[in-house]
């Protein structure tokens, strides 16, 4: 025999279990045909037989199918995933032998002949598993319990011949009765038995080869002919028998042997649990009921073996049972059980789905799926740069691996070949583990680790090395683009809009001076509040309509100028009293021997023979929530700046990277920045990847972010109006899936699909490990922090002084 094991999934129903019986009835075979004739006689083969077995104890409730090795047990494994399709059906399982000492058996018969169908709804599916597995309840630690359901399909003219005696029976006004030893045998049952043990020598005989074709004819004959006054009346008396009575004298049947094998050490619990689950079967009474008596220990070892002695198959009186009837006896737990019993249950309590081959034929490691029992690893192709590019929003409470998965990612674009860039303002153990997990091969000047935080030194914070990397001929369109940078960091030091007045004219100030390289902007709000300043540098003005605009500005009286610049100069003092954010955005960079700034975003974007890390640490126990807001901001639009500079390069060249932000509520003001963003990073190669509590920090970019094609990768999700948000995207997973995503290291994902690749579902996976430190390189947060920065009292002075000199 092959067993199978069956591990049932949150979808499981046991509501077409009879199409699975009437399925393997198709495997009767006749005498005739089970006959071999050789020379040295004639050699018989046993009926096909098929068992079902639930396993029962405190360690776990498992189920099993066995059928004979071969085509039937490779037969009844189809039939087993048409039946149940998302559950993991797997063969060659071992059931753990029954102790033979300390096990008592119960003998599961039908009460009434077996032409009386028992009291089965085909819609109900939990009855009577939700009463087997209610016996858990009164289970101890060594307690065991194996239910074993013997079937063997039955012949159905041998069966259309026993329905018909019993309703000539019914026609006369006698209740057929069962065959027992106990009681005097009459002519009708000792007939039954004889027939249904020479049934096959009688077809040899009579010629009766056409098997089940016959008893289909003869069904169908049978169910044409007119119901007769004396057959009415008897229905009648009988209250209506129920359908499954009605139906089963036509259906396909099976023989059937019902154990239950209890095993405990104390025999008093034994007898209370052998109670107990003979009572489980109650819920099944109807025209006919199942009782439950003490059997022959015998079963014991035919159950360990999966094989029925021959005494047990020449017994009078065995069970036969319709495919409707041996359908609800095969049942597994629906979602509802699994929940309530999910400390024993081993089931799939998690959506499985057949995915599409791109998502596991390599790329960046996402995570591991399982799908009938089979592990397999998912990826995130790299082929394919326009999906690779998408943004990524990774959402769930604290704990749950979200800081892991920021690891994972920018560890992944290294080995791929791709920069990676990360913002930490928690803890700093994203940077940390990323800096530290970094490969071997990946040189020290190629890990970037920018302690923004540090107590000595001041890492300079501009935009001037997008002016750097243009072209002269470029300084106009840069210096736009920067001065919109410009009104916005305002605003966020501010915390309230400019008036349009405000804003024009410092746009007007970014156009005239952060074109240049070096400039900051103090240096653009310079030109609106200092003469002297303004007088200095006005010749470098590119633009002649922006130059003529701040002669005119420059050329208005005291007390006008004085009105449109006040809220300007509020604002400097604003930012020069938060000292630690003015120490990185007003500081100039520091330079090479040829002048070029020491930190080149578009540089290490792009790479060279190696990709390069920058981990950028923004402490928020160093800036607090409004400095945290304005530097995590700031650098965003320096990143951004510099990825449009690739404006240079063709698109097929331009390389790409991932950009990681950690906890994005931390910095809001970046929201109006990212509505630009997601829409054209893909197109600049630049992934952008959130790691975030909830979606509802982008409810008000949520329309740009999924008209960008977003991915995502949801984890335990908690708050209701996140939920909202993203169940549109998780389709087929529902409220209540997303809701119970296990703790930690679970997320379900939506990526999309390459180029012209099959569409993915959204899918449940065990997100990928965080990669292990390969080496301690807590040393470069020390060496970059001196050789990019700037000791922070000397630039605090530097800062003070130029305030001194023009303001």
């Amino acid at each position: 025999m092959e067993t199978i094991r069956i591990t049932p999934d949150r979808s499981a129903r046991n509501v077409q279990g009879h199409i699975f019986a009437n399925a393997l009835h198709d495997c009767h075979s006749i005498v005739w045909d089970r006959l071999k004739f050789g020379w040295k006689g004639i050699k018989h083969t046993a009926p096909v037989r098929f068992w079902h077995i639930i396993d029962i104890s405190l360690q776990g409730v498992k189920f099993y199918f066995a059928a004979p090795t071969g085509e039937f047990s490779t037969y009844a494994t189809h039939r087993l995933n048409r039946y149940w399709p998302k559950a993991t059906i797997e063969d060659g399982q071992q059931i753990p032998l029954v102790e033979i000492s300390n096990t008592d058996v119960i003998e599961l018969n039908l009460t009434k002949h077996n032409i009386f169908g028992l009291g089965i709804g085909r819609d109900e599916d939990t009855t009577p598993i939700a009463d087997i597995l209610s016996v858990l309840e009164d289970f101890r630690e060594d307690d065991r319990a194996v239910i074993a359901y013997c079937f063997e399909p039955y012949d159905r003219v041998s069966w259309a011949d026993i329905a018909d005696n019993a309703y000539e029976a019914l026609k006369a006004g006698k209740v057929p009765k069962r065959f027992e030893l106990k009681v005097k045998v009459n002519q009708m049952k000792a007939a039954e038995f004889l027939n249904d043990q020479l049934h096959g020598a009688y077809d040899t005989v009579f010629g009766a080869l056409d098997g089940k074709e016959a008893a289909k004819k003869k069904d169908n004959d049978r169910n044409k002919k007119p119901e007769k006054s004396s057959e009415r009346l008897v229905l009648t008396q009988q209250n209506e028998f129920s359908a499954v009575t009605r139906n089963k004298r036509s259906q396909p049947v099976f023989k059937a042997w019902m154990r239950v094998l209890v095993t405990s050490k104390d025999a008093a619990r034994r007898k209370v649990l052998t109670r107990a689950f003979s009572n489980a079967f109650a819920a099944l009474n109807g025209d006919n009921s199942i009782r439950g008596q003490r059997g022959s220990r015998s079963a014991i070892d035919e159950v360990n073996t999966l094989q029925l002695h021959q005494k047990t198959v020449l017994s009078p009186g065995v069970n036969i049972l319709s495919s409707t009837e041996f359908g609800k006896l095969i049942q597994v737990p629906t979602a509802s059980l699994q929940d309530q019993y999910k400390d024993y249950i081993e089931a799939i309590n998690k959506r499985e789905l057949d995915l599409p081959d791109w998502l596991t034929s390599g790329g960046l490691e996402l995570g591991e799926v399982t799908y009938k029992g089979k592990t397999e690893t998912v990826y995130i192709q790299t082929k394919d740069h326009d999906t690779l590019c998408l943004p990524w929003f990774a959402f769930g409470p604290q704990g749950v691996g979200k800081t892991g998965q920021g690891v994972k990612t920018a560890v992944e674009f290294i080995k791929a070949g791709y920069s990676a860039f990360v913002i930490d303002v928690a803890d700093g153990d994203l940077v940390t583990e990323a800096r530290d997990a970094m490969p071997e091969w990946m040189p020290d000047d190629h890990i970037i680790d920018m302690d923004l935080g540090h107590k000595d030194f001041a890492i300079p914070m501009n935009w001037s090395e997008r002016a750097a990397a243009g072209d002269p001929d470029d300084e106009a369109d840069v210096a736009n683009l920067m001065a919109a940078q410009l009104v916005r960091f305002i605003d966020t030091i501010a915390k309230s809009e400019t008036s349009d007045r405000m804003s024009m004219y410092l746009k007007d100030a970014g156009r005239a001076r952060l074109g240049r390289p070096g400039a900051t902007p103090l240096d653009a709000m310079l030109m609106l509040t200092s003469k002297k300043y303004w007088g200095l540098h006005k010749r470098y003005v590119v633009s002649p309509r922006v130059k003529a605009k701040l002669e005119a500005f420059w050329n208005q009286s005291d007390r006008e100028r004085n009105e449109i610049i006040r809220p300007i100069q509020n604002r400097i003092s604003l930012l020069m009293d938060e000292e630690r954010v003015a120490d990185h955005t007003l500081q100039p960079d520091k330079t090479d021997a040829d002048g070029n700034p020491l930190i080149n975003f578009r540089k290490w974007a792009d790479g060279d023979e190696h990709p390069y890390f920058v981990g950028i640490r923004i402490p928020k126990d160093f800036f607090l929530d409004a400095g945290t807001d304005a530097v995590a901001t700031f650098v965003i639009s320096k990143l951004w700046l510099a990825i449009l500079s690739r404006y240079d390069t063709a698109k097929k060249d331009r390389k790409p990277c991932v950009f990681v932000m950690d906890e994005p509520h931390q910095f809001p003001s970046a929201l109006p920045l990212y509505k630009g963003v997601v829409r054209e990073s893909r197109k600049w190669r630049l992934k952008l990847m959130w790691l975030g509590h909830t979606l509802e920090d982008f409810k008000d970019i949520i329309e740009q972010v999924r008209a960008a094609g977003c991915q995502y990768s949801q984890y335990k999700a908690k708050s209701e109006a996140s939920l909202k948000m993203v169940l549109p995207e998780m389709a087929p997973f529902t409220k209540e899936e997303l809701i119970n995503i296990p703790d930690r290291f679970w997320a379900v994902n939506r990526i999309t699909a390459p180029g012209s690749e099959e569409p993915a579902p959204a899918f449940l996976a065990h997100m990928a490990a965080p990669p292990k430190a390969v080496k301690n390189r807590s040393y470069l947060r020390d060496y970059w922090a001196q050789t990019l920065g700037r000791p922070r009292k000397e630039v605090r002075k530097a800062l003070m002084d130029k305030e001194a000199q023009y303001l």
